[in-house]
C-alpha cells in the first residue's frame, strides 16, 4: 500500500471519527422545572439533526418518586402527586423499547406531553391529545396505557428508581442532566437553561455542529489540526 494512501485514510478515519456524548436526564413529568427544561432547554437543541447525531440519550422519569410497600397497586409517592406517577410511569412506557417508538418519535411524544400537562388535570387526558398530536395509532397508545396501568410500567418504573438511586439517594434536584456518565452540578445547572451550551462542550469532533457557533463562539479546530499533524507524523516515520 502506498504511503500516500496509507496518510489519507489517516487523516480521514481522525477527521471523520464521531464520538456520541451520553446525555442521562433524570426527571418528573409534572416538575415545573423539569418541563421548562424539555420545552425551553433540551428540545429546541434535540430538533437540529446536526446536535441530534452526537447525543446518545437516556430519559430517566422518576426524581424525588419515595417507594412505599403498604400499597401493592400504588407503590411509589411521588413528588408532585398522584398524577405525576401515572405520567411519570406512561412515559416509562414510551422510553421502553418494547414501545415500538423511535428515539425521535419518543421524545416528540414526550415533548408534547411536557409542554401540556398540568397538576390539575388527568394525566391521560393529555396523553390523548399528545398522541392526536404527534400522529401515535390508537393500537400504540393502548399498549401505552396498559404498559403504565399495569405489572409491566411497575417493573420498568422500579428500574428507573435503581438508575435514579445510583446516581443520587434521594435525587437532590430535579432535573438533573448528566454527561458522559460523570456527574458534575455546574454543568448540570448550565444545562437546565442552555443544553446546548454544556453538549458543546463535550463534542470532541472538529468542526463542531453549526449550532455550537452560537455557543462557544467559532468551531474549534483544535481536533482537526491535532489529527493531520498525527498523520503528518506518521506519513514521515514510513
Amino acid at each position: 500500500m502506498s504511503k500516500y494512501l496509507v496518510l489519507l485514510l489517516i487523516t480521514i478515519g481522525a477527521v471523520t471519527a464521531q464520538q456520541k456524548v451520553s446525555v442521562k436526564i433524570y426527571y418528573e413529568s409534572l416538575c415545573e422545572d423539569s418541563m421548562a427544561f424539555f420545552t425551553k432547554s433540551f428540545v429546541p437543541a434535540w430538533r437540529d439533526e446536526d446536535v441530534q447525531r452526537y447525543i446518545n440519550l437516556s430519559l430517566i422519569p422518576y426524581g424525588k418518586s419515595i417507594p412505599k410497600s403498604s400499597d401493592p397497586n400504588n407503590r411509589w409517592d411521588c413528588h408532585h402527586g398522584r398524577e405525576e406517577c401515572v405520567g411519570n410511569k406512561f412515559q416509562s412506557c414510551i422510553i421502553d423499547k418494547s414501545s415500538g417508538l423511535t428515539v425521535k418519535n419518543q421524545v416528540d411524544f414526550i415533548d408534547c406531553l411536557m409542554s401540556k400537562a398540568d397538576k390539575s388535570s388527568a394525566y391521560m387526558t393529555t396523553a390523548d391529545i399528545c398522541a392526536s398530536t404527534v400522529h401515535t395509532s390508537t393500537a400504540t397508545l393502548n399498549n401505552l396505557k396498559g404498559c403504565a396501568e399495569g405489572q409491566q410500567g411497575n417493573s420498568i418504573y422500579e428500574m428507573n428508581q435503581n438508575k435514579t438511586n445510583a446516581l443520587q439517594n434521594p435525587l437532590q434536584s430535579v432535573p438533573t442532566i448528566v454527561f458522559n456518565d460523570r456527574y458534575n452540578k455546574a454543568d448540570s445547572d448550565t444545562a437546565q437553561k442552555s443544553f446546548l451550551t454544556v453538549l458543546c462542550k463535550y463534542i470532541m469532533d472538529s468542526p463542531k455542529p453549526k449550532a455550537c457557533d452560537s455557543v462557544s463562539g467559532a468551531p474549534s479546530t483544535t481536533a482537526g489540526l491535532m489529527s493531520l499533524v498525527t498523520a503528518g507524523l506518521i506519513y514521515r516515520m514510513l
